[in-house]
């Protein structure tokens, strides 16, 4: 057997299209090195500069009154940005990566760049995601193509020559000539695999974004063997369909169809079926249902008699019109803020439904798990508005007993007018917000679903091959 691998990996090597396959695959690997260390770097720097506006914010805040604070203290807040997004670029569109916050509130962010005082992190994913290639991409479109281009005569070629048969009648078991073909075919592709991922590491340690750690070099070690799997299941697949035919031409035909649906249909399939089964209210319809929480909050105050006035005034009856006025405003803002975690929710239940559909593309399984590997995905995303919605809570204590130390102060939170809220300096440095991603075995527990799926898929088509095969014509 060793030495019908030899012979075959001779074979490939020899042939045009491999030379091909591997100055591709190589400059590919360069350009992604390049593209992506450009980007992290410029979002390190808006980072670097965004926490540092953010970190003296946070330290002149002892000399703000929680007034100025209630009034003016919003933050914007990013979904960091990844140091593995050259291996898995995750794109999610749909989602914003992005949120303000203040003591009060946590909103929408628009696409439009919003922090009044300080702001933290660093997210282009949505402006330039989509031009990047990542070494997912390279894995799961051009490899796949590469390992059809390779595969597709492999088996009815060698009828087609006659050399199929010369070789069966040395008594050489059919799974050995059908195992030593795939193996063969699998160095072939993991060579130029591996250099492209060998390149990209070695240029971004450079550029100091991706030092050598044992959780680096972990999660490089798995991404290769998904990749590896990746390209198993495609050079199985190829096999497979050249023992089903006669012809090297209807072979690759069949195999380009297949390749499409893969790697192009079911995954677009995946996007417009769940955008049009799941319930996402639109901009329009989210936008009136805020209107109408405010006019519901300007009625109740209208039929309370709830305005508010000079601080001297409403101190004679201790303030019970703004009371009044402070839990109309209170429970707006609450209704507004679980208005805006149900719309989060209805954009995550989508992107997930949307995932779940993906699954039936062993590319979209690999991207997924890979994804999963490196924190680049939804999962991310959700662990980030969590951390903002525990970082509202923060801040939202933070100013409350910052205002409950003034005595003379009405303590009336939700009434942003002056002299209801301490206008005494708070005397501390606001609370850090801090977000940090799961521990690699956490991330590995989660994307073992996909990579069993990957796994399974792939020895399938191995199988599937080996069955074929042996019942394979080659007269």
């Amino acid at each position: 057997m060793k030495e019908l691998i030899t012979f075959w990996l001779r074979q490939h090597l020899k042939q045009g299209r491999t030379v091909i396959i591997y100055a591709v695959l190589v400059i590919l690997a360069i350009i992604n090195s390049f593209l992506y260390s450009d980007r992290y770097f410029e979002d390190f720097q808006l980072q670097q500069e965004q926490q540092r506006t953010y970190d003296a914010f946070r330290v002149r805040v002892k000399d703000f009154s929680p007034s100025f604070l209630a009034d003016a203290g919003m933050f914007r807040l990013d979904l960091p940005a990844s140091p593995y997004s050259f291996i898995a670029d995750n794109q999610i569109h749909s989602v914003p990566t992005s949120r303000t916050v203040n003591p009060i509130n946590a909103g929408l962010l628009t696409d439009k760049p919003f922090a009044r005082y300080g702001s933290v992190g660093s997210n282009r994913t949505e402006s330039t995601g989509s031009n990047i290639i990542d070494l997912t991409f390279l894995v799961s479109v051009v490899l796949s193509f590469f390992a059809i281009v390779i595969t597709y005569d492999s088996i009815c070629g060698m009828k087609r020559d006659g050399t199929l048969k010369l070789i069966l009648a040395n008594n050489i078991p059919r799974y050995r000539v059908f195992l030593s073909k795939i193996i063969a075919a699998l160095i072939t592709i993991s060579i130029p695999f591996l250099l492209a991922v060998l390149v990209n590491i070695l240029l971004m340690n450079l550029f100091g974004v991706f030092p050598f750690s044992l959780e680096n070099i972990t999660i490089t070690a798995l991404f290769i063997g998904l990749g590896l799997l990746m390209i198993l299941f495609f050079i199985a697949l190829g096999a497979s369909v050249s023992s089903m035919t006669h012809s090297p031409i209807t072979s690759l035909v069949i195999l380009l169809l297949i390749w499409t649906l893969i790697v192009q249909v079911i995954p677009g399939a995946a996007k417009l079926v769940g955008k049009s089964v799941t319930d996402v209210r639109t901009p329009v319809k989210v936008s009136n249902e805020f209107r109408t929480l405010r006019a519901d909050e300007r009625e109740q105050m209208e039929k309370q008699d709830a305005a508010v006035r000079p601080f001297d005034a409403a101190k004679l009856d201790n303030f019970r019109t703004e009371r009044i006025n402070n839990r109309i405003s209170e429970m707006y803002w609450r209704d507004r803020n679980n208005l805006t975690d149900e719309i989060m929710n209805e954009l995550f239940q989508q992107s997930e439904f949307v995932r779940g559909l993906s699954r039936f593309s062993p590319t979209m399984v690999f991207r997924l798990a890979a994804s999963r590997l490196t924190n680049t995905d939804l999962f991310a995303l959700r662990d980030f508005y969590d951390g903002t919605d525990r970082y509202r809570s923060m801040l939202f204590d933070f100013l409350r007993d910052a205002d409950a130390r003034d005595k003379d102060s009405a303590h009336l939170i939700y009434v942003i007018f002056p002299g209801y809220l301490s206008s005494k300096p708070i005397g501390e440095e606001l609370p850090r917000f801090e977000w940090a991603p799961p521990d690699l075995l956490s991330r590995i527990g989660d994307a073992m679903l996909d990579i069993l799926i990957l796994f399974s898929l792939a020895m399938c088509m191995l199988l599937i091959g080996l069955f074929v095969f042996n019942r394979y014509d080659v007269r």
